[in-house]
């Protein structure tokens, strides 16, 4: 039907008017308003066991996980003293990276092999050279392996081969930029490694390591049972061609509630499994005692304390990188300008002082934001 209307001036009123004879219009409701209707009363039938569905699964598996966390273990753990909130040496003589996966509480990430890295270079293994820049890149350094006879750790071979080894040839020289890209090649050695030098020492307790793994194991299988099994249900419920007996959509709608629970407690599995860390009593007070060793080098940072030894800067340099630190420390030492630059960094105009310890400056500050950019693939 078309209606035309002509001569009709502005902001005046048109009204049109239609007479239906009787019958003509259909009495009853188009068919897609009454589908529409039920499926709103199904759904108020069907949700509320969506619901219970959910929340009798969610609660049943916290329960559960609650068990597993408060079940005692059959290793009796000495009780030790609680850790010192700072310490003004390194507790231990463990190697930078072992120390610092330590304070993370066995959770390795790409900052820490910057603690490798970075004794390696102190120790003769490893040097640093800038290049010119160009117009793209103006801070440019590459890493340059240098002849070393003495011992390595384990970690600390795996970095070197990550790094100069490339289709079974020795190389000489990498560039700073692909640093993180050659170390995720072989990031599962690495880690491995560390935590492997960690058991060595007695510091992981095998239950609890049993315990973390049989949380993660379970907190993926309910993500992957809870996932496919719930976008099925959903599917079977929402997409169905014609309706069901109102008591099996109920049942699929429980079902389904508990699914989407089963999903979310197993993120909820994953995460305090990274949280429950497998070091054993004396690991944990170990780790603290290097967390408070941490906070130390935080308040030299800070200026809130003195430097007593004058190598103070390159001694603690491998640990603080580890523990995130090394920008700020280069930078601080930098403030104080009684520091020379270390003997394996080369900087283009090495007369300058000045210059040089700003260039070593911006090399920490660019190793540490390549590491922690690529820390959490890695991890």
């Amino acid at each position: 039907m078309i209606l035309t209307a002509g001569l009709v001036e502005a902001d005046t009123p048109l009204v049109l008017t239609l007479n239906f004879k009787g019958g003509t219009l259909a009495e009853n409701a188009p068919v897609w308003q009454v589908k529409e209707q039920i499926r709103q009363e199904r759904a108020v039938k069907t949700v509320p066991f969506m619901i219970a569905g959910f929340l009798i699964v969610f609660f049943g598996l916290m329960i559960a996980l609650i068990v597993i966390a408060r079940k005692p273990l059959s290793m009796d753990e000495t009780t030790l003293p609680p850790s010192t909130n700072r310490s003004v040496s390194p507790p231990t003589d463990y190697k930078p990276a072992v120390a610092a996966v330590l304070a993370a509480r066995l959770n390795p990430s790409m900052m820490h092999s910057l603690a490798t890295l970075i004794d390696l270079a102190q120790r003769g293994a490893v040097s640093i050279e800038q290049l010119p820049g160009k117009w793209y890149n103006h801070n440019r350094f590459e890493l340059v392996r240098q002849p070393y006879s003495g011992s390595l750790a384990p970690h600390e071979q795996v970095l070197l081969d990550a790094l100069f080894i490339k289709r079974g040839q020795s190389i000489e020289r990498i560039d700073l930029s692909e640093y993180a890209q050659l170390l995720s090649k072989r990031w599962s050695d690495f880690s491995k490694a560390i935590k492997l030098e960690i058991s060595a020492l007695g510091l992981i307790n095998p239950e609890r390591k049993k315990k973390q793994t049989r949380v993660i194991v379970a907190g993926v299988c309910m993500i992957l049972v809870g996932l496919f099994l719930a976008v099925g249900m959903a599917i079977f419920v929402m997409a169905r061609s014609s309706p069901i007996s109102l008591p099996l959509d109920q049942l699929s709608s429980g079902f389904l509630g508990g699914f989407i629970a089963a999903f979310g407690c197993g993120v909820i599995y994953i995460i305090f499994a990274a949280l429950y860390t497998p070091l054993s009593a004396q690991g944990r007070w170990i780790a603290g005692q290097w967390n408070g060793f941490s906070k130390y080098l935080k308040d030299i940072i800070a200026l809130r304390e003195q430097v007593v030894r004058p190598d103070t800067f390159s001694h603690y340099l491998p640990f603080a990188a580890g523990f995130g630190l090394g920008p700020q420390w280069a930078k601080s030492f930098q403030k104080r300008r009684s520091t020379e630059v270390p003997t394996w960094f080369h900087a283009l105009n090495a007369q300058d002082a000045d210059g040089s310890f700003g260039a070593f400056t911006t090399f920490m500050a660019h190793s540490s934001s390549s590491a922690s950019s690529s820390g959490s693939g890695a991890g």
